[in-house]
């Protein structure tokens, strides 16, 4: 651990410290960092979206032609707009004219539709909607709050600025950005961004674990919609000077030739991605690229090694972080199927709290939590402090924010916040994810909160009681949907194919078990672990199933669940 503090000092200073001490003050937004870039490097190559090159000068023009489209939509410094839409300059721009002129952006998922979408717009308290165009017609079905677009596919999405970017006064007090995350438990949350969280996850967490060189590139196939992209994407390249390319939709198998035409040289994943990417046809062009590092979360570790060894890339950096996280940890080491360890831990307060066999936190006889051994699993906690490092700013919700606080935890008047993760540490003090806990299960990167899907699957004609939990499927980063039901005489499965109108397609259970009763647990809780370790193997489960192919659930036979398992229907 001793290499790995040195090894982060190292790499904080060279690209971190400066910008991140005048942040503290709150001196610093990403849309100072750029007008200095703008200033200091007008030509350098900022940003590259499918083909558009723009430098830093061109890019602070669109970022301020961004914050005179807000101010003629009637945002002002405060409010909150949301902004839908995908991977663009646009998006961009909107992201850094916002920041110019302390509009507050609730980054809403561009897949929304009806009430997922007004649930969100509601959710953020968003005043105002900044989409682009292709979206435009979705988003005013939705609602009928004032709404201006922009053209993703332009040069020039919000035309040409009336001058140079300007950096509007009492900017610096409201949020940056609400990201939307379910938490772990109900309907999705709109969580906070501040200015000093954002540069503080890209000065502090980014630059070390990408250790950027002059010649770097770094390639973002994720939506900026969500924190790790948004932050350690966008943020970090900003924040050390590097161009950031973007690609507006991902495609596994067109990724090596997209880092090999763009020159790009460090990756930003997600755990799927990599899954996804070996499951593409092997081809001797595998190797033909440039990067040299990739960074991201949730890579397992059967994948890590053949992912490294098939794409040739020569560090492979995990992380842990939660968008609503006041801390994280990193892998700066490489250590094999680890998400790191954090140097100078002590200054953070994290602890691993023993669990009992329903998951719930165990306290001893004195009221108190029990801290984890070596290599016993537990949920992670982090204190969560008012000021400072690992402060926890939570959601625009004041009872959610309290909701993720567990008080009295470990002594008496202490606050710390629940990750509902479960991880072990090992006797070097490297951590290892174990599995998401708590009420929501991760897919694809996504969390689905259970809660919601559970509400949802009630209101569905024929359901009497529902249950929904994640399976660990072979083949799969983090869990697939299960939904349990206890049904009327009448229930149709067909009746299901309404949830789509009414909950985002990642919290869509792929697979639905028909019981005749729901197993609880002496205390009335549904007992979610015995459903998923019963799994959905037809030849070990004799309960009516279906899996949803194609939008439609369809019986699941033996066959079809082989399917699953080889990779021949994806789910």
């Amino acid at each position: 651990m001793a290499l790995d503090a040195l090894r982060y000092a190292s790499s904080f200073a060279r690209h971190g410290l400066a910008p991140f001490l005048r942040q503290l003050t709150g001196e610093v937004t990403f849309a100072d960092v750029l007008a200095r870039h703008a200033r200091a490097r007008p030509d350098a190559l900022a940003l590259e979206v499918e083909g558009q090159r723009l430098g830093y000068r061109e890019l602070a023009d669109s970022a301020q032609a961004a914050a005179e489209r807000l101010a003629e939509l009637g945002a002002r410094v405060g409010d909150v707009v949301a902004l839908v839409g995908r991977n663009s300059l646009g998006y961009v721009a909107a992201l850094l004219g916002a920041a110019a002129s302390g509009v507050t952006l609730a980054l809403v998922h561009p897949e929304l539709a009806e009430e997922p979408l007004r649930q969100a717009l509601r959710t953020g308290n968003a005043r105002f909607v900044l989409c682009e165009t292709e979206l435009a017609s979705t988003v005013t079905e939705a609602t009928s709050l004032p709404c201006a677009t922009f053209d993703a596919g332009s040069a020039a999405p919000f035309g040409s600025p009336r001058g140079s970017l300007e950096l509007a006064p009492s900017r610096k007090s409201v949020d940056f950005a609400l990201v939307f995350t379910s938490g772990t438990t109900g309907a999705p949350k709109a969580c906070r961004l501040p200015h000093t969280r954002v540069l503080a996850a890209a000065c502090l967490f980014g630059a070390p674990l990408f250790d950027f060189r002059v010649t770097d590139k770094l390639l973002c196939v994720l939506p900026l919609h969500h924190g790790s992209p948004l932050m350690l994407g966008l943020g970090t390249c900003l924040v050390t000077g590097t161009p950031l390319i973007l690609e507006r939709r991902f495609s596994a198998s067109a990724l090596p030739s997209v880092a090999r035409r763009t020159g790009a040289t460090a990756l930003l994943y997600v755990g799927d991605l990599g899954r996804l990417l070996l499951a593409t046809p092997e081809s001797p062009h595998d190797r033909e690229h440039g990067l040299r590092v990739a960074v991201g979360n949730g890579l397992a570790a059967d994948v890590w090694e053949r992912f490294r060894a098939r794409f040739g890339i020569e560090q492979v950096r995990e992380f842990y972080a939660a968008t609503e996280s006041p801390v994280g940890i990193l892998n700066l080491a490489g250590r094999l199927g680890s998400v790191g360890n954090l140097p100078y831990a002590w200054m953070f307060g994290l602890k691993l709290a023993r669990l009992d066999a329903e998951g719930e936190l165990l306290r001893n006889a004195e009221g108190r939590l029990v801290e984890c051994g070596v290599d016993e699993p537990g949920e992670l906690l982090v204190r969560a402090r008012k000021s400072g490092l690992g402060v926890y700013h939570g959601y625009v919700d004041q009872g959610a924010t309290e909701a993720r606080l567990i008080r009295n935890a470990f002594r008496l008047g202490d606050a710390m916040f629940r990750t509902h993760d479960v991880l072990r540490r090992d006797r070097d003090g490297y951590y290892y994810f174990v599995e998401r806990g708590g009420d929501s299960y991760r897919y694809r990167g996504e969390n689905v909160a259970v809660g919601e899907v559970e509400r949802e699957l009630l209101a569905t004609p024929g359901v009497r009681e529902s249950l929904v939990t994640g399976l660990p499927i072979p083949g799969y980063d983090g869990r697939l949907g299960l939904a349990v039901l206890v049904t009327e005489a009448s229930f149709d499965v067909h009746a299901l194919a309404s949830l789509a109108q009414r909950l985002p397609r990642s919290a869509l259970p792929r697979f639905v078990r028909q019981v005749p009763a729901l197993s609880r647990t002496s205390s009335l809780k549904l007992k979610r672990r015995a459903w998923a370790e019963d799994g959905v193997d037809p030849e070990r489960v004799a309960d009516p199933m279906w899996v949803l192919d194609q939008g439609r659930y369809r019986p699941l036979s033996s066959e079809t669940y082989r399917d699953v398992l080889t990779g021949k229907l994806r789910l």
